[in-house]
């Protein structure tokens, strides 16, 4: 596997098209979502991957559903924990 590329080289390389989870919005890999704070990134984020595991469709339910459904791992670097607790719902 390369680890390595010059400029030309990527410029003249063809790489394949992405695979989508989310259609046009989410390639397969690991994405980035930023934003300031109390926007809603940790609801986007959790509902994008609660519909991409139960393989609909995020967009709504006006668009087909998808017949493939995919793995998720939440990962949230803020350092606060209470927003963290308020995702995971009330524990016994």
């Amino acid at each position: 596997m390369r680890t390595a590329w010059t400029a030309a080289e990527l410029m003249d390389t063809e790489f394949p098209d992405p695979k989508w989870a989310v259609p046009s919005l989410i390639s397969e890999g690991v994405n980035l979502l930023a934003g300031p704070p109390k926007v809603g990134k940790s609801w986007m984020s959790l509902g994008l991957g609660l519909s991409v595991a139960a393989g609909g469709d995020p967009r709504g339910p006006a668009c087909a559903r998808r017949s493939d459904s995919g793995h998720t791992v939440p990962f949230a670097a803020t350092g606060r924990q209470r927003g963290h607790r308020q995702l995971a719902g009330p524990q016994p």
